[in-house]
């Protein structure tokens, strides 16, 4: 397991590292003195699986607020809040859309956190068990259905476009939406998308976490505000 944790206290970053360390269940962790220190290393192609962020930064914005612009670059970036406070933000850690994992007092509980790594570790492992299997020039192809953005139906073909490539096979759009899980929705007759990637949703059309533009016809702009935002709420 890939772990980041962000603290600008050098002693409590130490601390945790050590912690982590002792508990053997990662094999990376990186260490970050700011919040820009990680946006910048995940900019340049760091990738995590697991964050431990503080919450008490000494400044208008909380580690929630920071959690909460990560998760527009990183919606698969699970978080763990960790705090010197815990009854002071217990709350407040479930007002943004996060991929919240947990919430740690400071001192570090070993038993605690054992705890959270293994939800960690499982909810990994159940992400990778989900893969769509398609087939492309006679070639099988099992893409991990977290990894898909959205799915583009032309002519007889499907575009399946993920994080790493994009993939054309033979297949219908609404047969592929029922192999799906219900974080996809079709906002447009050619159109499928993983609302884990929306950021931004107009009578213009959806923009994604990733900065690409999709179509909503004007028959499916209300009825997908509504499931986005029901699914968001569900999610919280």
């Amino acid at each position: 397991m890939r772990v980041a944790i962000c603290d600008d206290q050098a002693e409590a970053l130490e601390l945790l590292q050590s912690r982590l360390e002792q508990n053997g269940r990662a094999n990376v962790i990186d260490c970050y003195l700011s919040v820009k220190q990680l946006h910048q290393a995940i900019s340049e192609g760091k990738s995590y699986d697991l964050l431990f962020m503080d919450i008490d930064w000494n400044q208008e914005k909380t580690g929630i607020d920071f959690a909460h612009s990560l998760n527009e670059l990183c919606p698969e970036l699970q978080i763990v809040f960790v705090t010197g406070h815990p009854d002071s933000y217990y709350q407040q850690i479930f007002l943004k859309h996060i991929n919240l994992c947990g919430y740690m007092g400071k001192p570090i509980d070993l038993e605690i956190l054992e705890k959270l790594m293994q939800k960690a570790l499982s909810a990994i492992r159940t992400k990778e068990t989900q893969q769509l299997l398609i087939q492309q020039q006679g070639i099988s192809h099992a893409i991990p259905i977290h990894k898909i953005y959205y799915l583009e139906s032309r002519g007889h073909q499907l575009t399946i476009h993920t994080a790493e490539e994009s993939l054309t096979c033979y297949e219908r759009l609404e047969n592929m939406k029922e192999r799906l899980p219900r974080s996809f929705h079709q906002c447009h007759k050619s159109y499928l998308v993983n609302m884990d990637y929306i950021r931004l949703i107009q009578q213009q059309g959806i923009l994604l976490k990733t900065g690409e533009k999709l179509p909503v016809s004007k028959a499916k702009y209300a009825d997908t505000r509504a499931a986005f935002f029901r699914y968001i709420g569900q999610t919280l």
